[in-house]
């Protein structure tokens, strides 16, 4: 998924812009979270889309805004794409 989202985004940013990481996306249920490095947190919007657009399965996707801390790992997200929501049901493989 990686190289296929940052083809993608290389078609819509400055040159300058694509020779920056791409952090990470992660996908939990039908929800995705994204990392972005802070240079390109204008174009969230159109990672977001992008993702959605490479995972049909995803309908949220969520921007990570501050690192994970605490005893629970617990990081601040914000709505970027999709339905507004935190919430989703997923189903580990020996439930299936």
């Amino acid at each position: 998924m990686r190289m296929r989202m940052k083809e993608m985004l290389t078609e819509k940013t400055d040159p300058w812009e694509s020779k920056l990481p791409f952090r990470s996306c992660g996908v939990v249920g039908d929800i995705a979270i994204i990392r972005v490095p802070t240079l390109l947190e204008q174009r969230v919007r159109e990672m977001a889309d992008s993702v959605m657009r490479i995972n049909k399965h995803v309908k949220t996707v969520l921007h990570q805004v501050s690192p994970v801390s605490g005893d629970y790992h617990l990081r601040g997200l914000s709505w970027v794409a999709g339905g507004k929501r935190a919430e989703t049901a997923i189903r580990k493989k020996a439930d299936r």
